[in-house]
């Protein structure tokens, strides 16, 4: 049995076959969704990074009144102005508390408007590249309310 095919050329591949084939993603289950992340509202990222910066400094301040009171009770505060005294050749050196507390929050402050505004960059860096690249995609999963 012989078909007009024998001895012809082998057939051209199609199109279709020649191209790539797209990556498989996983399958989504009853009870998932997917969403692509593809904007971020500056002004949402603003306030909750505000928030977050500030909650750290307040943290910060009261970690450090706690460990310099406990260093003062210790005289550890009053060893190390002796120290300083004897380091830098003066008669006497003290720390001020409040001028250390004061600092302390200055440099929060600083650290807050420099980590905000950081922060606001990078928002605003996410949402050209996702609107370059399509954004992050997230699967969102129903779990089954065992109470019921």
């Amino acid at each position: 049995m012989s078909t007009a095919a024998e001895g012809a050329a082998p057939e051209k591949p199609s199109r279709r076959a020649t191209r790539a084939k797209p990556v498989a993603l996983p399958t989504i289950t009853e009870g998932e969704q997917r969403r692509v992340v593809s904007h971020v509202g500056l002004l949402s990222v603003l306030k909750i990074s505000i928030a977050f910066y500030l909650a750290t400094v307040v943290v910060w301040i009261v970690a450090f009144g706690s460990l310099w009171l406990v260093a003062q009770s210790a005289g550890i505060i009053d060893n190390l102005e002796d120290f300083i005294a004897d380091l830098l050749a003066y008669e006497e050196f003290q720390f001020l508390s409040v001028e250390v507390l004061r600092a302390v929050t200055v440099i929060g402050v600083v650290w807050v408007t420099l980590a905000t505004t950081l922060t606001m960059i990078a928002a605003a860096f996410y949402n050209v590249f996702a609107d370059l690249l399509g954004g992050v995609e997230i699967t969102i999963v129903d779990e089954p309310d065992e109470n019921a």
